[in-house]
């Protein structure tokens, strides 16, 4: 089987570059606020590190960051928006395979430790559907990639109680 970059959606898409950075990092960074501001989040004064603004600028330079800010969105965004969606929505339409690539995505990251699985697995579900909407609706998988990207270094950043 021949699979080109194209195919699973590393394209341009239907709107420039620009239009892609832009929404990506604006959808990406509405749900980190929604989050933030939701009754799930945990009262960040319950962390006990601290850091500084310096720190905000620096996560992506860190093993933590690349790892959780450039790696992992570029890989799961292929796999499951280039993947897992493109498949489904040939076999089941549109609606179902975004409904069922954010499900599977979810479940790949479900963790049985954490005491708060259940909400952990209904906001990852509700981040993967707005991937796949974003996908869906730009034709290319960087917008997806990026608005990922954006919550989860909002993610890391909300993590740790910040001085000045």
């Amino acid at each position: 089987m021949d699979l080109r970059l194209d195919q699973i959606g590393l394209r341009e898409g239907r709107c420039s570059i620009g239009s892609i950075v832009v929404l990506g990092a604006g959808v990406g960074l509405l749900y980190s606020l929604a989050y933030r501001l939701s009754p799930w989040w945990q009262d960040p004064a319950l962390i006990e590190k601290e850091f500084s603004f310096l720190h905000l600028i620096l996560i992506p330079l860190s093993i933590q960051g690349v790892a959780s800010i450039v790696l992992s969105p570029i890989g799961e965004e292929i796999l499951d928006r280039g993947l897992y969606y493109g498949y489904l929505r040939q076999k089941v339409g549109v609606p179902l395979a975004i409904a069922a690539q954010a499900l599977i995505s979810s479940a790949l990251h479900l963790s049985f430790t954490a005491d708060d699985a259940g909400t952990l697995f209904v906001s990852r579900a509700i981040a993967a559907l707005l991937f796949g909407v974003l996908y869906e609706s730009t034709g290319s998988l960087y917008t997806s990639m990026i608005c990922h990207a954006v919550i989860n270094y909002g993610a890391i950043a909300m993590s740790v109680k910040w001085v000045i």
